[in-house]
């Protein structure tokens, strides 16, 4: 009996998924924007890892493409490291190049869905999430802190940025530090 309700729990499953089991994950758009920009090693594991969490604590991988998840754990990991990422030599931002259809209002918009859901997460996720970056953004930490009352646009970036060397992006310069 129960060897039969397991063959017709797979059969729903392989009918949801259209039968189609070679599923396109964010990650692997991660790794390969990361590489694209010449990010950094923390950032890019940083990215990775959110890309994990937007898996297990959100539903934005049903709602969204790959790539638009993607870009969104990418500049989630930015504004958390206090990092940038310059627009191309051509004028273009950077996840133009992963998703044309992605926009800034979009990646703020699923920064502050991100955000409400991580508000509800046990503690214990949340140190564990919050301790990855040494140099995280004051103006993102303030979301993650138990006091979800502290204001999250100014803080904690400067006008002064330094940076890393780059290949298309940013004319000289692949990320800033803000």
């Amino acid at each position: 009996e129960q060897a039969q309700e397991l063959v017709v729990n797979e059969n729903i499953l392989l009918q949801t998924l259209g039968f189609d089991v070679a599923i396109d994950h964010p990650h692997t758009h991660v790794v390969r924007c990361c590489h694209l920009v010449r990010a950094s090693k923390d950032l890019a594991q940083t990215s990775y890892f959110m890309a994990s969490n937007s898996l297990h604590l959100t539903t934005m991988c049903l709602q969204y493409k790959p790539t638009v998840v993607a870009c969104f754990c990418i500049h989630l990991a930015c504004k958390w490291s206090n990092w940038e990422i310059p627009q191309s030599t051509e004028g273009k931002p950077w996840f133009w190049y992963v998703d044309k259809s992605v926009t800034q209002e979009l990646l703020e918009q699923l920064t502050e869905e991100f955000l409400a859901i991580f508000e509800k997460c046990p503690s214990r996720l949340k140190k564990k999430i919050t301790s990855l970056s040494s140099t995280q953004n004051p103006t993102i930490l303030s979301a993650f802190s138990n006091e979800g009352d502290k204001k999250r646009n100014g803080e904690g970036s400067s006008s002064n940025p330094t940076s890393a060397t780059g290949a298309n992006f940013g004319g000289n310069d692949d990320l800033k530090k803000k």
